[in-house]
C-alpha cells in the first residue's frame, strides 16, 4: 500500500475518534522496498507521526533483521510511538536460526534487546518463539530457554512448529509432538513469570493509556507499554485517553484506578 493511502486511512481513523493507530503487517520493517519509487518504514513512521490530532502509534511484530540503527534510534526517541516492541525472534540457538534461514545471530538479538531496554526502560518487550523446529536438540532448546530467561523480554508468544508443504523443512525429521508440548509448556511458564515481574515494576505508579473496553461501570485500559489493566470503576468512555494507577498485580490480572484529569 502506498504511503499516501496509509496516511489517508490514518486521517479517517482519527476523524472517527480513535486515539491510537496500529501499524501492522507480515513484514512491516521492510515496508516500501517493493514500491516504485522505493521507500522505507522509517519514512512511513515519520509521515504518520505528522498526522494532525494523532495520539499514539503502536507497532506490530518487528523483524530484527531490519532494525538498523536509524530505525532503532527513532523507535526509542519518538514521543508518538508506544514503548511496546514485539520482535520476531523465533529461536535462541544459532544452529536452529541457520537452519531456519534467518541469517541472524543470537548475539544480534541480545544487542538489540539491550539497546531497547537501556533507552526505553519502561517498554514492554515481546517476542515470537518457535519450539520443535526439525533438528532442535536438547542443547538447542536449553540455549533458547537460557537466552529468554536472561533477556529483558517481558513476555513471549510460543508456537509449536507445524510442517508446511513445499518448504525445505517439510521433509526433514520432525520432533516428537509430546516433546514439543513439554518444551512449549516450559517456555510459557517462563513467560508468565517474566511478565509478572515486569508488571510488578509499575505497582503504585501512574501510566498513560486508552480505554479499550467498557461494560457497565467497569473498564479495561491498555497502557502505552502494553499493560492491560482492569478498572473496577471507569467513568470515562471507550477510546478516551486516561492516566491509570496500578493498584494490584496478580499472575493473570492487573488492577488499577483511573486518575481524574
Amino acid at each position: 500500500m502506498a504511503k499516501e493511502d496509509i496516511l489517508s486511512l490514518g486521517k479517517k481513523f482519527i476523524r472517527q475518534g480513535f486515539k491510537e493507530i496500529v501499524l501492522t503487517g507480515i513484514h512491516i520493517c521492510s515496508y516500501g522496498l517493493d514500491l516504485n519509487p522505493r521507500s522505507n518504514f522509517l519514512a512511513l513512521l515519520q509521515g504518520v507521526e505528522e498526522l494532525e490530532d494523532l495520539g499514539k502509534i503502536r507497532l506490530s511484530s518487528l523483524d530484527p533483521r531490519f532494525l538498523f540503527s536509524p530505525l532503532l534510534d527513532h523507535l526509542i526517541s519518538s514521543k508518538k510511538i508506544c514503548p511496546h516492541f514485539h520482535l520476531s525472534l523465533q529461536h535462541g540457538s544459532d544452529d536452529v536460526l541457520e537452519r531456519m534461514g534467518r541469517r541472524i545471530k543470537v548475539a544480534d538479538y541480545r544487542r538489540i534487546l539491550a539497546y531497547l531496554q537501556k533507552n526505553s526502560p519502561q517498554a514492554s518487550l515481546g517476542a515470537d518463539i518457535i519450539v520443535g523446529f526439525p533438528g532442535e536438540s536438547e542443547a538447542d532448546f536449553k540455549q533458547t530457554y537460557e537466552f529468554l530467561k536472561q533477556s529483558p523480554l517481558t513476555y513471549f508468544h510460543v508456537f509449536s512448529y507445524s510442517p508446511r508443504p513445499e518448504t525445505p523443512a517439510y521433509s526433514w525429521r520432525q520432533i516428537d509432538e509430546k516433546k514439543k508440548k513439554e518444551r512449549s509448556f516450559l517456555l510459557r511458564e517462563l513467560s508468565v513469570q517474566k511478565n509478572l515481574n515486569f508488571r510488578n515494576m509499575f505497582l503504585g505508579k501512574e501510566l498513560d493509556g486508552i480505554i479499550i473496553r467498557k461494560k457497565g461501570g467497569q473498564g479495561e485500559v491498555l497502557t502505552s507499554n502494553y499493560l492491560k489493566v482492569s478498572v473496577p470503576y471507569c467513568p470515562p468512555e471507550e477510546r478516551e485517553e486516561v492516566k491509570v494507577k496500578i493498584e494490584k498485580v496478580r499472575t493473570k490480572e492487573t488492577i488499577g484506578e483511573i486518575i481524574p484529569g
